[in-house]
């Protein structure tokens, strides 16, 4: 019900009054939520903590799709699946109103139809990817360290894909995610009851999407910051995420998916890493911030 840490209270209700909230304003979450709360099923609170949880089921779903798209066996699927739902900072994530449990789902899913894409060539399997990255980008910005992996991934699968008219259908479809952005200014001239962020130009409007405010948390540190503070932080986060035995279990499956040239799994651990990259450079809630990672 009402209450939680940090950005929790706002969450809940944030849906229900189609407001804005701090910088970049998340309104993929916000549009998403607001057609959840509707269920008439315990109260407004009630309903957006279980948008999260449902969220974070779907995103649990596709890890086991995603493992088997690796190659691995049901067993092995099941048990990476339950490993991600039972996590320190997964499930937290996933019984309180917030954007992680929603960010860790458009990331797996940018990632499952890219490996499908890959399994069947089909044109509209990568457009669908695309999609899917640039709703995401609506939700939470740290799916942009996931591009670089992706990239990568595309031209080694298949460079022979990149033609005009695919990039040029990438790029219409990432307009049209992207433009979800203007639902902060018609809020802003509709007078929502709640605008932590507003924008009635498209200059105020960059300036809330590249979240000027936290101009200081973000790829500001020092590279002294970055070694000594940031980097054991989220070390210190993942550890207690996987367990020893985790970090050793990633370790061994990194080698081995290595040898065996995996190009799903290098997909995989390039998607994470540049996520990993993303929140290094992030001042905030690391718990959450690892989530899609």
């Amino acid at each position: 019900d009402l209450g939680g840490p940090e950005d929790t209270p706002k969450f809940q209700f944030l849906g229900y009054v189609l407001g804005t909230a701090h910088p970049p304003g998340y309104p993929l979450y916000v549009m998403l939520s607001h057609l959840f709360v509707q269920l008439p099923i315990g109260t407004i609170a009630y309903r957006a903590n279980l948008f999260s949880a449902v969220m974070a089921s779907l995103a649990v779903a596709l890890a086991y799709v995603i493992t088997r798209q690796m190659g691995a066996r049901r067993p092995a699927a099941f048990i990476a699946a339950a490993g991600l739902a039972t996590g320190y900072s997964f499930w937290p994530s996933a019984v309180f109103a917030e954007v992680y449990s929603l960010a860790a789902l458009m990331a797996a899913l940018t990632i499952s139809l890219l490996l499908a894409w890959g399994a069947r060539g089909a044109t509209a399997l990568l457009i669908a990817a695309v999609a899917a990255f640039g709703l995401g980008l609506g939700n939470h910005l740290t799916i942009v360290g996931l591009l670089p992996g992706a990239v990568a991934y595309v031209l080694v699968r298949d460079r022979r894909v990149v033609t005009g008219r695919v990039i040029a259908a990438a790029g219409v479809v990432m307009l049209v995610c992207v433009a979800q952005y203007g639902f902060i200014v018609l809020r802003t001239y509709q007078g929502a009851p709640f605008l932590e962020s507003s924008a009635t130009t498209l200059s105020e409007l960059v300036g809330v999407v590249t979240a000027e405010r936290f101009a200081n948390q973000r790829f500001a540190f020092s590279l002294s910051t970055l070694l000594t503070v940031q980097v054991p932080g989220v070390a210190e986060v993942i550890r207690r995420e996987l367990g020893t035995g985790g970090v050793l279990l990633v370790a061994a499956g990194l080698i081995a998916a290595a040898r065996r040239r995996n190009l799903a799994a290098g997909l995989i651990f390039a998607a994470a890493g540049g996520m990993l990259v993303m929140v290094v450079n992030l001042q905030g809630d690391t718990n959450g911030f690892i989530t899609p990672a």
